[in-house]
């Protein structure tokens, strides 16, 4: 008798495994059909950042004397930062441009996949810092343009 409640019990526990495993499989399956959305997306959202950088560049050069040394060392932090960032999303993702996507590379992607989305995350926190000196610099400019009227 407590051979067979032994051999229940391990029979639960196998079962119990296989479904994780096989959720765990479903879920690699859905990251890597998705990899060339994804990736997609990611790059797009990039080149969408790299706008709001040149942005920020040209309204520095045109604000000169509106603006703040401090303002100038703390956009050269951000940018180094988003530039480190770039670095590594480059570095992790490091796919060759103008060709598909090959299975293993997608199959890579499942696994770079939360670094990609950490670093995202934190070129986000970046652009909203620029994005909030961009607006001041802006109101600036507008208000010297006022004072000048």
């Amino acid at each position: 008798m407590a051979e067979a409640i032994g051999l229940v019990a391990s029979a639960i526990a196998i079962a119990e495994a296989s479904i994780k495993l096989s959720q765990a499989l479903f879920q690699i399956s859905e990251t890597v059909i998705a990899a060339r959305k994804e990736l997609e997306a990611l790059a797009s959202e990039l080149v969408l950042f790299a706008s709001v950088l040149e942005s920020i560049g040209d309204a520095l050069e045109a604000g000169q004397g509106l603006h703040s040394g401090e303002m100038l060392r703390t956009a050269e932090q951000v940018f180094h930062r988003c530039g480190t960032e770039f670095e590594e999303i480059r570095n992790e993702i490091n796919l060759p441009i103008g060709r598909s996507i090959a299975t293993w590379d997608r199959l890579r992607w499942t696994f770079q996949k939360p670094k990609a989305e950490r670093l995202k995350a934190s070129l986000e926190c970046s652009k909203t810092a620029l994005m909030l000196m961009l607006q001041t610099l802006c109101l600036a400019t507008s208000l010297q343009g006022l004072r000048c009227v």
